[in-house]
């Protein structure tokens, strides 16, 4: 069954606790984790209540303690309620004493427990109200969550975890391994309960070689409603002092370092997922996703960043009239909690590379925001071309400098000048709307836009029709 315990509050003189919630799943002994305050003793201690749920036993303990232990303290406890249990008195002379409740086999019960507490001569009797909720553990949906981490002292095994809101009935992890040289392996392992506390299982698999690793766990909790998970990793081998370079199958990822910046052995394990909600800055500037997510975890030790590639599709980048200048707002961008942070790197057609730290959650995205900082000085051809009524025209400054961009016509005389002044290192945009300084309306033809800085002159033509 599991107990429910929806509003838990706890009030006497001279203060009222606060209440919570929590959840309680067949056969699990969990402990509640807000720590209700009854009332405050003096300036550093207080009295509260927890409370803990056993089953099958079908036992509630509240426990009331003072925060931080007191030497001295006589306590006695008694319950009441409509299915009152019996009273446990003993206490540890430090204020912390424990009562028991028979919870029902279903419905809602009240559990009111009042302590007794003498105090340097003071007595307190703080009282608790604990309302339940008892529901069948089999009309609780089974609830799993996968992770995995390196097995400690064990470089090369991987500790795959399976947690969940209820006790499971011999869950199996099953390991298939396509070796990067042909050929493939598997095994299943039951997975054991781990020493955490809750429900948390294990199973473990060593690999010295590279390959594509699919784990995938069945599992099922005592009432027979049944779970899967499966995930996919690259498992790269890392040598102490060799060059790593690790490429995914489809080439999205590359990973690369020198021989030197690997200082110890061990393995290099990438799982790829989809960005599962709209990924932001701490700011909240929204960023679009061009690729995967990238979790990256290692059991070796860097004393240098790897530098990490990430290949996008063209396509995933929102349209936009130059796409050369928007390719190179993608940049590669960290998981930091539930945001994500700009690591470096800045789009080359379809790839895009930095310097990382490991491990870490590694993603492509699109940042229309970002600011481009040009590798190079250029003039790009104007869009759309030919034009009507108006053009857009790119200047790419790699340093800071005057800039005078100029349209001429087809015999060399110059009609309008959109720009001569100077400018930072950035991409500048510069609209034509087919006049001429005066503001009169130029003829059709053919046109030149004429780029000029202290370092280079560069002439692109345009076609204006009418």
């Amino acid at each position: 069954m599991v107990y429910g315990i929806f509003p838990v509050g706890a009030s006497a003189l001279p203060g009222t606790a606060v209440g919570g919630e929590a959840t309680y799943t067949s056969a699990a002994y969990l402990v509640f984790d807000t720590f209700a305050p009854v009332f405050t003793i003096d300036s550093e201690h207080h009295v509260g209540i927890d409370t803990v749920v056993t089953d099958p036993e079908g036992k509630v303990y509240a426990h009331f303690r003072i925060t931080p232990p007191m030497g001295d303290v006589n306590v006695t406890c008694h319950i009441g309620g409509a299915n009152p249990g019996e009273d446990t008195t003993e206490s540890d002379n430090q204020g912390r004493v424990e009562i028991w409740y028979a919870a029902p086999n279903g419905g809602v019960d009240t559990l009111v427990a009042t302590a007794h507490f003498l105090i340097n001569g003071t007595t307190y009797e703080p009282t608790a109200e604990l309302i339940f909720v008892v529901t069948q553990g089999a009309d609780i949906p089974l609830a799993l969550d996968m992770s995995t981490a390196f097995a400690p002292g064990e470089f090369r095994t991987i500790d795959v975890s399976l947690s969940s809101n209820k006790k499971l009935d011999s869950p199996r992890a099953l390991f298939r391994f396509q070796a990067a040289t042909g050929g493939g392996s598997q095994v299943q392992k039951e997975m054991t309960l781990g020493p955490e506390g809750g429900w948390i299982y294990h199973a473990r698999y060593r690999r010295d070689d590279n390959g594509r690793l699919e784990v995938s766990i069945t599992a099922a909790d005592l009432y027979g409603n049944c779970g899967e998970m499966c995930a996919v990793y690259d498992i790269c081998r890392t040598d102490q002092y060799s060059p790593l370079d690790w490429a995914s199958n489809d080439y999205v990822g590359h990973l690369h370092a020198p021989w030197n910046a690997v200082t110890t052995s061990g393995l290099l394990l990438v799982v790829r997922d989809s960005a599962r909600t709209t990924p932001t800055l701490d700011d909240g500037t929204q960023l679009t996703p061009v690729s995967d997510v990238l979790g990256i975890s290692t059991s070796s030790n860097f004393v240098a960043k790897p530098t990490l590639t990430i290949r996008h599709l063209s396509g995933t980048i929102p349209d936009a009239p130059s796409s050369r200048s928007d390719s190179r707002k993608v940049g590669i961008y960290q998981r930091q909690g539930s945001y994500w942070a700009y690591v470096g790197g800045q789009g080359d057609g379809t790839k895009v590379m930095a310097k990382v730290d490991l491990p870490c959650e590694y993603a492509a995205f699109y940042n229309e925001s970002h600011e481009v900082i040009p590798a190079a000085t250029a003039l790009y051809q104007n869009y759309p071309n030919p034009f009507k009524s108006s053009t857009t025209i790119i200047v790419d400054l790699h340093v800071h400098s005057n800039v005078e961009l100029a349209i001429y016509n087809a015999a060399g005389q110059r009609v309008r000048t959109l720009a001569n002044a100077p400018r930072n290192e950035s991409v500048h945009e510069f609209k034509w709307n087919g006049r001429d300084d005066a503001g009169r309306l130029v003829a059709s033809g053919v046109y030149l836009s004429r780029l000029k800085t202290a370092a280079m002159t560069q002439t692109k033509k345009m076609v204006l029709l009418k």
